[in-house]
């Protein structure tokens, strides 16, 4: 029972994080020269299995059958790097 409500809420954390980033990309949707980020996210026992791999020297295995149930995590977050669309000012400064 402890582990669901574990896995239950390391995914409210991944989910509450990418509700923020999303809630900061909807108030700077107006700013001049704002870029959107976005979030990753991975499932913790991958990771795990990752670093444990690489400590003994073999190759990770995806179809464990210890998958199951693995946590949830944000892996990151990335900003979109790409030019915005232009607007005409019609002011002569802005040249």
């Amino acid at each position: 029972m402890l582990r669901g409500l574990d896995i239950s809420a390391s995914g409210m954390i991944a989910e509450m994080a990418r509700v923020d980033v999303i809630s900061n990309n909807m108030a700077n949707v107006a700013t001049p020269g704002f870029k959107r980020a976005g979030t990753n996210q991975g499932v913790f026992y991958l990771e795990l299995v990752r670093a444990r791999s690489q400590q003994e020297g073999g190759a990770v295995r995806p179809d464990s059958p210890h998958r199951i149930g693995a946590r949830t995590q944000l892996a990151g977050t990335w900003v979109v790097q790409e030019q915005g669309a232009l607007r005409f000012t019609d002011n002569s400064l802005h040249a």
